[in-house]
């Protein structure tokens, strides 16, 4: 391992440092994706599905995003941990509607996501396949609701 991923790896840790409510939902690390690498975050295998339905990209607020794990666990993915996953999120607007997209990976692969990506706050993880270690949400900020949890497939 190389020096500079040592530092991105310490630097990333301490910077994603989020939230201390509640451990059990809110995860500790969360990278708030520049709205201006939006449309790649859409990209193949990682949100094609809104690909063509997304109208522009906002920034969501620390309550707007705290919101999402405070409601998660009435999902149907609510028995997964997500204090195992590094998650890159965004707004959305859809047909002028805000929603909070998550694109979201395990943390075993932050390493690996570091190398390929550098700089995970411009470049979004995409990835085909890696079943549940790779995931995508859709929050409705006006609902308090997830609309979509797409898990990877497992190849």
């Amino acid at each position: 391992m190389s020096i500079k991923t040592i530092f991105t790896l310490i630097f990333l840790f301490i910077k994603l440092q989020v939230f201390s409510q509640d451990a059990s939902t809110i995860p500790d690390t969360s990278i708030l994706l520049d709205i201006k690498k939006g449309k790649a975050l859409l990209e193949d295998c990682s949100g094609s599905f809104y690909k063509n339905q997304v109208d522009s990209f906002w920034t969501p607020n620390k309550e707007q995003y705290r919101n999402i794990f405070l409601h998660f666990n009435k999902s149907n993915a609510g028995t997964m941990s997500l204090n195992n996953y590094v998650i890159q999120y965004i707004g959305i607007v859809i047909n002028s509607k805000r929603y909070i997209y998550l694109n979201a990976f395990h943390k075993s692969e932050l390493e690996n996501a570091i190398s390929v990506n550098e700089d995970l706050e411009l470049k979004p993880v995409v990835v085909c396949g890696g079943g549940n270690y790779f995931w995508r949400g859709l929050f409705d900020i006006s609902k308090n609701e997830f609309t979509h949890i797409n898990i990877n497939a497992p190849k």
